[in-house]
C-alpha cells in the first residue's frame, strides 16, 4: 500500500507436478516450502471457499522473516492441473484494515476459461 503500510497482494498461478493433484496436497507442499522461507509459522485458520465458482481453500496464518512478523492469507484453487493462488501479506498491526478488501478483490477472481 505505502511505506507506512507495507501491505500488498499478489495472484499467482503454475503447474501441477502430477495432474490429478488435490488442494490438500499442494498445501502441503506449499507450507513445507513457506516454513524454508519463514520462522514461526502458525497457521491460524482454514476454510473452505470460493475462487470464481471453484472449490477452494482460504489459508490464514503468521510467520517471521528475520526480525519482522506477517500475518498471511492464502487462497487457493485447483482448475486443469493448474493452482491459482491469491495471497495478501501485512504486518500483524495493518491486517485487519485490508480484509474487508481482501475479501472483495477475492470475490471478483475470474479465472481464464
Amino acid at each position: 500500500c505505502s511505506k507506512e503500510d507495507p501491505s500488498s497482494v499478489s495472484l499467482m498461478a503454475w503447474g501441477l507436478e502430477y495432474s490429478d493433484s488435490t488442494l490438500d496436497e499442494w498445501w502441503d507442499i506449499n507450507l513445507d516450502e513457506i516454513k524454508k522461507v519463514f520462522s514461526n509459522v502458525e497457521v491460524t485458520d482454514t476454510a473452505d471457499t470460493l475462487i470464481d465458482g471453484l472449490y477452494a481453500k482460504k489459508y490464514t496464518y503468521s510467520a517471521s522473516l528475520g526480525e519482522y512478523d506477517y500475518s498471511i492469507i492464502q487462497a487457493a484453487c485447483v482448475k486443469d492441473a493448474t493452482v491459482y493462488v491469491f495471497t495478501y501479506t501485512s504486518v500483524p498491526e495493518k491486517f485487519d484494515a485490508h480484509t474487508g478488501e481482501v475479501g472483495e478483490m477475492l470475490a471478483n477472481i475470474k479465472i481464464g476459461r
